[in-house]
């Protein structure tokens, strides 16, 4: 639903890393250095699934699914009539491919819990060492040089928005490029 200015409690991932990339390198006037995180959701959610209640049952590994007991909690069918606080701390969740955007995207999220800063404290709760959720920092100066790369990779608006909407938004960059290199000055 952010794709369409709603908003939630979803932290957009994605499993590409040059599509992370594009994201980062995509605001038009970049006006600080662009930065990439990288998360190992099942190093989350294995630290998550200790703060739930003790089950009698193993829990499950990796990322979680919209179906499992563990997501039930996040994943109420009415966020509006919902007295409970629910869980804490954030968990990675794989979505249903819905939408072409989330498979083109290759989509992965994070569904906060009650704590705002829940990924820090996370964090937080291990040693230094032992916390994979990093941050990667891209020289300003290297964005045009990236976004070329990324071009040439095969990385554009139409391949991580697969409809007329970003074909659109391409086709006008291509045009305005051009009218830029070609236009007198």
């Amino acid at each position: 639903m952010q794709h369409y200015g709603v908003p939630t409690r979803l932290l957009d991932w994605s499993d590409g890393a040059l599509v992370a990339l594009y994201f980062a390198l995509k605001p038009a006037n970049v006006s600080h250095d662009p930065v990439v995180y990288m998360l190992d959701p099942w190093w989350l959610n294995d630290l998550v699934f200790k703060e739930l209640p003790v089950a009698k049952v193993v829990r499950p590994r990796g990322t979680a699914l919209p179906e499992w007991r563990e997501a039930a909690e996040y994943l109420s069918k009415d966020e509006f009539d919902n007295e409970l606080l629910g869980p804490k701390y954030p968990l990675a969740i794989d979505p249903s491919h819905v939408a072409r955007r989330f498979a083109a995207q290759r989509s992965r999220f994070t569904i906060f819990g009650r704590t705002l800063d829940g990924l820090i404290k996370v964090c937080n709760s291990v040693r230094e060492s032992e916390c994979r959720l990093c941050r990667i920092q891209i020289k300003r100066e290297a964005v045009n040089d990236m976004r070329s790369d990324l071009a040439t990779c095969g990385i554009s608006e139409s391949l991580v928005f697969p409809d007329l909407e970003g074909f659109g938004r391409e086709l006008n960059e291509m045009f305005q490029e051009r009218w830029m290199e070609t236009a007198p000055t």
